[in-house]
């Protein structure tokens, strides 16, 4: 990479962090639904009476088999969140070994 596509570069990245850090913001909003919709899957099926195994174990079986496509939305939330993280975490370092190497060329002219 010569020096005007590294300084053309470090001029994008900031850019792209910023757009990075909203969609990591709204991921973060859609594991929250997603939590608050198992929340309220959980509520409506032991107020329905649905839930009415003998113990805790029986009890929170029933629970999972009926909440199984909260549950899985959850996990997929989760997951999307965690991933993207990674990713912007990658351009963040990306952006600060790029200022390294543009200031290690900066001291040797």
């Amino acid at each position: 990479m010569d020096k005007t596509a590294l300084i053309k570069r470090l001029m994008e990245i900031p850019g792209e962090i910023r757009h990075g850090e909203t969609v990591l913001i709204d991921l973060m909003y859609d594991a929250q639904a997603a939590k608050d919709q198992l929340a309220s899957k959980e509520a409506d099926l032991l107020l329905a009476g649905e839930i009415d195994g003998k113990n805790a174990e029986i009890r929170n079986a029933q629970m999972r088999e009926l909440t199984t496509t909260e549950r899985e939305a959850v996990v997929a939330a989760d997951r999307m969140l965690a991933l993207h993280r990674v990713d912007l975490t990658l351009l963040q370092n990306e952006f600060r070994a790029m200022r390294s190497v543009a200031r290690l060329l900066d001291t040797n002219e």
